[in-house]
């Protein structure tokens, strides 16, 4: 990976043990992991999210009280590399009608956190199985002026 591409985790930190070793991974699909080893879920995404918001701006920007959302980034390694899984929104909606985006959504009051609730949005959206997931990490919250975090 070029230098510009770099990340701060240790290269033998990059999976899990109890997760399987796949038989060949990708230079890129390794390199994704080891960014993302270690992350963890934050305990107050939205918290997080408004912490973030430079004093003054919150009213100016965002719909508030931020609501929890989450998304997930779906990668899929296919022979020519790793691509990254992109739904169009029904041009039927009321809001953001037509557009491109990433499987989630609102949480749901059974969600048990940001994961649950991207997992059953990536399977309600895009027909995802849990048993296809691996989940690599977690990047931080961020406010979106949707009013979600």
């Amino acid at each position: 990976m070029p230098s510009s591409t770099a990340c701060s985790t240790p290269p033998n930190s990059r999976r899990a043990a109890s997760r399987p070793e796949p038989a060949a991974m990708s230079p890129r699909r390794e390199h994704i992991e080891r960014c993302l080893a270690g992350t963890r879920i934050d305990a107050d995404p939205v918290g997080t999210a408004v912490a973030a918001i430079p004093d003054g701006e919150a009213h100016v920007w965002y719909r508030l009280p931020l609501r929890p959302a989450a998304v997930l980034l779906p990668l899929v390694e296919r022979s020519d590399g790793v691509h990254l899984m992109l739904t169009e929104r029904n041009r039927d909606l009321a809001e953001h009608a037509g557009q491109v985006a990433l499987p989630g959504g609102r949480a749901d009051a059974e969600d048990s956190d940001a994961t649950a609730t991207a997992l059953r949005e990536a399977r309600e959206e895009i027909g995802l199985a849990m048993a296809q997931v691996e989940l690599a990490g977690y990047l931080p919250p961020q406010p979106v002026i949707t009013g979600y975090a």
